[in-house]
């Protein structure tokens, strides 16, 4: 999950700078078609340069946009994912405290599978010995 949003966070950086390069591009396109000598062909070259430029902005603010709501989604999910953990964490503190008042001893490894895992190590040797 972190990976993901690290990996959408690096796009989003990199959408960023490229936008910032693309405005710093049309910025010198605009400053270079005011200062020049009013060559025709150099001037429709330079709007074509201006138009293809605001195009490039275009897409990369929607890429930007759409890299946002994945880091948002994701960002969901993970507060999802903690909510049920943390539900998880009460249910089983709750059924440990009530084996207690059950009489059973619990230990906090007896919480896991490792328990159930060794009992069925157990069972495979006594099965192999016979």
């Amino acid at each position: 999950m972190e990976t993901n949003s690290a990996t959408i966070s690096s796009e989003n950086e990199r959408l960023k700078s490229a936008n910032q390069t693309l405005e710093l591009s049309l910025h010198e396109a605009q400053n270079s078609q005011q200062g020049s000598s009013g060559d025709p062909e150099e001037v429709n070259n330079l709007k074509e340069v201006i138009s293809r430029l605001k195009q490039d902005k275009e897409v990369l603010q929607v890429e930007c946009k759409t890299m946002k709501e994945k880091v948002e989604t994701v960002e969901k999910e993970l507060d999802d994912l903690l909510v049920l953990l943390t539900d998880t964490d009460n249910k089983k503190d709750k059924y440990k405290e009530k084996l207690k008042e059950l009489g059973q001893a619990i230990s906090d490894d007896d919480l896991g599978d490792e328990d159930g895992d060794e009992l069925e190590e157990e069972e495979e040797d006594d099965d192999e010995a016979s």
